[in-house]
């Protein structure tokens, strides 16, 4: 058989394997629930182990637009609550075989909570909130399923839910971890506007390394040398790339490990 074949053989059964579904996670627009006041607006899940063995699953919340950056935010799960705080979390939680946890749930709290002055009142939720809830394998972090939720402001809170289309695919980096610089590579999947930016554990927007009015479908990639807009080294530590083409989004964990 010829060489090259077999190579891509062999690339195409890594990645058929490689995603294999070993969970699922459901959320659903009907069990959202929200009062005014310093009450909370909850979305309720259902994550389920597909696996006949102990495993674990990493649940994080990130701001994609939060009109007000001290909101509070928080995880909760069958074993426990991630403590209210604001930008990037998670948190990985143990599973069972088979098991099925139902009392997964997102919290966007009418509190804000800051690291220095700890929970202090904020107004009820006003304006347009968007978070985006991803479950995720942290032994295959290509394994995950998203959910975009909103909160749009329209003469009170309309709650909306998107599911995020699987984008595994759709970018990765290599090394990682890295020091100092690394190659992602991405597919534009649909002709139109693409933007490609870094974000840190805080959900702050530390880089923008492509945003084209228009590029078209077909494979890609870029070199980022671990520094901010302003050209300042960042630290080590975890930082997650955002690939944003016509509306769909795909999001891919780097570490940089100096």
């Amino acid at each position: 058989m010829n060489r090259l074949l077999v190579v891509l053989l062999a690339a195409l059964f890594s990645v058929a394997t490689s995603f294999a579904q070993t969970f699922t996670f459901e959320m659903h627009e009907t069990d959202q629930t929200y009062s005014d006041g310093n009450n909370t607006f909850t979305w309720h899940a259902i994550v389920t182990n597909l696996l006949d063995a102990d495993r674990n699953l990493t649940l994080e919340i990130m701001p994609i637009e939060s009109p007000d950056s001290l909101r509070g935010y928080a995880i909760c799960t069958y074993l426990t609550c991630l403590p209210p705080d604001t930008g990037f979390q998670y948190m990985t939680i143990p599973y069972a075989p088979n098991q099925r946890d139902t009392l997964v749930s997102t919290y966007v709290y009418n509190m804000a909570f800051n690291p220095d002055l700890g929970f202090f009142d904020l107004a009820p939720v006003v304006g347009d909130y968007a978070l985006r809830f991803t479950v995720r394998n942290p032994e295959n972090t290509d394994e995950h399923i998203s959910y975009d939720l909103h909160l749009d402001f329209v003469e009170g809170i309309t709650p909306r839910l998107e599911p995020v289309p699987t984008s595994a695919a759709l970018i990765r980096n290599y090394p990682n971890p890295f020091n100092p610089e690394t190659t992602i590579q991405f597919v534009v999947s649909s002709p139109g506007a693409v933007e490609l930016n870094v974000f840190n554990m805080l959900g702050q927007n530390v880089a923008t390394l492509l945003n084209s009015p228009f590029m078209s479908t077909g494979n890609y990639s870029a070199n980022w040398k671990a520094v901010s807009a302003q050209g300042l080294p960042l630290p080590s530590g975890i930082y997650l790339l955002e690939l944003n083409n016509s509306g769909m989004r795909a999001v891919h964990k780097i570490v940089l490990s100096r």
